[in-house]
């Protein structure tokens, strides 16, 4: 039977067919070769450019991508490069096509998504190139998230930013309702009760007008708890921190009303940071790729404070970086472009959109974000504090199968035990079954 490799539900013929396209190609080049006069340079003596595929997001990191690549073709001009986008959902879409169709590609962004590729053998291993490289110090860059971009004790990406969650808030808000700002040691408590004062009906006709939190949830990782087992195997939140985490949430919503929660359909229209712009909530999730619209757009005071500690401390954290294609025939040239989209003048020029995983470089990040916010330093505090998704190949599947549970909960539904209790059967399924294709 002849084997096949799989990504994303989509196959192609396996290495002997590989091999037998390679042979064509190798025939077809070698009577090119005899036709033009034994001259692989063709008439005019000029050999033709190496040519590189890079496939990239949009936003913020494409036209940071189309100037370093300018950078590197006046540096490198035997190599040119074609830069394709694709935004937000659609990436992953289109980089698993391109794969799966065998598609010219060889350097690809790679964030949260990693695991759903490394999983499936569509990334080059960087173990070798690293280190044979003189002038690539991995001590130069955040150990821990370059941790993400191995799989099976080998490195398949590297990561030029890092992602983070904090919280915002409105000052003005603050005042009106003489509540004192919160600090980097507040916790969940003090949330809550700033939350309860911040919630207000300011015209009396008996509907909200103020929520005091707008964010999506209070994350699992204040509560202690975890998403999966240590290694990752089994579902790890059918416990009693994960129903604390669970019941906290909906009690936000349903006991103490104190959640804008943008799923109801009154407010379905004002997403989490529209809300906050207007004045809707007082307390808002703040990622880092936020900052640059709101420093833009906000026209009250504010700032931001790490995410409150309940249990123990806890930030959602992701990050961004680039992947070399498995199949790329010019491993040697895509890592040379690689090192110049994680370089410390890439990375300089996203300081208002991640925190740079170049460390010499996260002190500028805080700079490049003050005076507003003026605890931009929250962010690289949390550092210490990291709670990413699991960068597995299921991962997606296992995040969609927890949110139809936990808001079956929410919607009355279900309780708390019996959503996490299903939850648990149906996300170790997911599991098995990813283990075993």
């Amino acid at each position: 039977m002849r084997a096949k490799d799989s990504i994303g539900g989509m196959e192609w013929k396996g290495r002997s067919a590989a091999r037998s396209r390679y042979s064509a190609l190798a025939l077809l080049g070698l009577v090119g070769w005899l036709v033009i006069g034994c001259n692989p340079a063709g008439e005019s003596g000029h050999r033709k450019p190496i040519e590189l595929v890079l496939l990239t997001g949009g936003g913020a990191v494409e036209p940071a991508c189309k100037k370093e690549v300018e950078r590197f073709e006046r540096e490198h001009p035997e190599i040119r490069v074609e830069l394709i986008s694709a935004v937000g959902e659609q990436y992953y879409t289109k980089a698993l096509t391109m794969l799966a169709g065998r598609a010219r590609l060889d350097v690809m962004w790679m964030g949260e998504g990693f695991g759903m590729f490394a999983a499936r053998g569509a990334l080059l291993d960087l173990d070798d190139m690293v280190r044979d490289d003189p002038d690539f110090d991995l001590q130069n860059y955040f150990a821990p998230v370059l941790d993400w971009y191995r799989y099976g004790g080998k490195l398949y990406g590297f990561p030029y930013g890092i992602d983070l969650q904090v919280l915002a808030y409105n000052q003005d808000l603050f005042d009106q309702a003489h509540v004192p700002y919160p600090s980097d040691s507040w916790t969940l408590d003090q949330l809550l009760e700033a939350a309860k004062k911040l919630t207000r009906d300011k015209d009396g006709d008996g509907r909200t007008d103020q929520y005091g939190l707008g964010v999506s949830e209070i994350r699992y990782g204040v509560f202690g708890a975890n998403l999966l087992t240590a290694d990752q195997q089994r579902f790890a939140l059918n416990n009693a921190d994960g129903l604390a985490w669970l019941q906290f949430n909906l009690d936000l919503i349903a006991k103490h009303k104190v959640l804008h929660n943008v799923a109801d359909v009154e407010s379905q229209t004002l997403d989490r940071m529209l809300a906050f712009n207007i004045g809707r909530v007082a307390i808002v999730d703040c990622f880092t790729w936020d900052l640059q619209e709101m420093k833009k757009q906000l026209n009250f005071r504010w700032d931001v404070v790490v995410a409150s500690k309940g249990k123990r401390r806890s930030a959602w954290a992701s990050s961004a970086g680039f992947a070399i294609a498995a199949h790329t025939p010019h491993p040697r040239e895509s890592w040379r472009l690689l090192k110049y989209l994680v370089s410390p003048q890439f990375q300089r020029t996203m300081l208002e959109r991640s925190i740079p995983t170049y460390l010499p470089l996260q002190t500028e990040f805080v700079r490049a974000n003050q005076p507003t916010p003026k605890n931009s330093q929250a962010f690289v505090e949390s550092l210490a504090w990291l709670n990413p998704k699991p960068r597995i190949g299921c991962q997606h599947e296992v995040i969609a199968e927890l949110n139809q549970w936990k808001q079956r909960a929410f919607l009355g539904q279900l309780s708390p035990a019996a959503a996490l209790a299903q939850a648990e059967i149906h996300i170790n399924q997911i599991l098995e079954e990813d283990r075993n294709r």
